[in-house]
């Protein structure tokens, strides 16, 4: 393991490297991933890698790389965004490598390991985050790790052509407290 700061089952969370824009630049060209984050165009090498160095540099913001343990190979990245101290609140993000085998344990491990991070090291009360209302598998991934449906921003995503509405789902502190 590369520097890991935060140790699961199967995954670790390590400081992002430049090296992981080229990854994530592919990430971003796979349909699957398409429109879900930033502009929705296609990311260059050189604007992933631009990307990675923001989310290093920005203090309302935390990104980590997603690795596995067996391998060391990058599977994802989580950006904890948006963050308000004194709120104690703060927005969610996962990218997965499209082509990662076993994405969906990733992503719930994953899940989990972030919540704990926020929760017990950045102190926060809130954690946020937005998913296309069209994808019922992310969002039954999320209600299972204890985020709760707040809202519906209508229309509010372009992908493919349409207009899709977007879910806001959080999970509180207390919350989170009771489900460990």
């Amino acid at each position: 393991m590369r520097t890991p700061f935060l140790v699961g089952e199967t995954i670790y969370f390590r400081p992002l490297e430049p090296g992981d824009g080229v990854d994530a630049a592919r990430w971003f060209r796979e349909r699957e991933l398409s429109g879900r984050f930033a502009s929705g165009l296609p990311m260059s090498e050189a604007a992933a890698a631009r990307h990675v160095e923001s989310l290093t540099r920005d203090e309302r913001q935390v990104g980590v790389a997603v690795a596995r343990r067996a391998d060391d190979k990058l599977v994802g990245a989580i950006r904890i965004h948006s963050l308000q101290p004194q709120r104690r609140s703060g927005g969610y993000r996962l990218a997965l490598d499209p082509a990662a085998r076993g994405g969906e344990k990733i992503a719930t491990e994953a899940t989990r390991l972030a919540l704990a991070y926020v929760f017990e090291t950045l102190g926060l009360n809130r954690l946020w985050l937005c998913e296309l209302a069209g994808d019922a598998t992310a969002r039954r991934r999320y209600a299972k790790a204890g985020f709760t449906e707040e809202g519906i921003l209508r229309q509010e995503a372009w992908k493919d052509g349409a207009y899709e509405n977007v879910v806001v789902m959080a999970v509180l502190r207390e919350e989170w407290e009771r489900r460990r």
